[in-house]
């Protein structure tokens, strides 16, 4: 959801200096099976805000597309731990999304509802990042 939540916003012309030539946006898991399809409800939730996901397929971070981001926003402090882990130089370019220091919980097997109150909460937090990032 994140991804297409940050590819929906960048098009949108919404933050000046920042489109997808200039900023690259992939979504990747610390602990997932790659090639997975998004789940149903993210689907589904995401489709009601006029994003497609029914071609989205998972796949795992890697140490190379962290050396290569300026930044990387990760959902929960472990994420931090494991992706700063993986490329130890790199530490100082990962963060949470939530600028706050909150966790995103997952909602993989939560119900609709769920995935709706996170994709507002992801979409909230775009927002404040990509407006710091914006202004740098």
């Amino acid at each position: 959801m994140a991804e297409g939540l940050a590819r929906s916003l960048l098009s949108s012309g919404e933050f000046p200096g920042l489109d997808e030539s200039k900023v690259w946006v992939e979504s990747a898991g610390v602990a997932c099976l790659g090639g997975m399809q998004a789940a149903e409800e993210a689907i589904r939730v995401m489709g009601e805000r006029g994003i497609d996901l029914s071609g989205h397929r998972s796949a795992a971070v890697t140490a190379d597309a962290v050396r290569e981001a300026t930044v990387v926003y990760c959902m929960a402090g472990h994420h931090v731990e494991s992706v700063s882990a993986m490329e130890p130089n790199a530490a100082g370019t990962i963060f949470l999304l939530d600028p706050a220091g909150r966790d995103i919980a997952d909602p993989i097997g939560m119900d609709y509802e769920f995935y709706e109150r996170t994709a507002e909460q992801i979409d909230r937090l775009i927002r404040i990042r990509f407006g710091e990032l914006a202004k740098s």
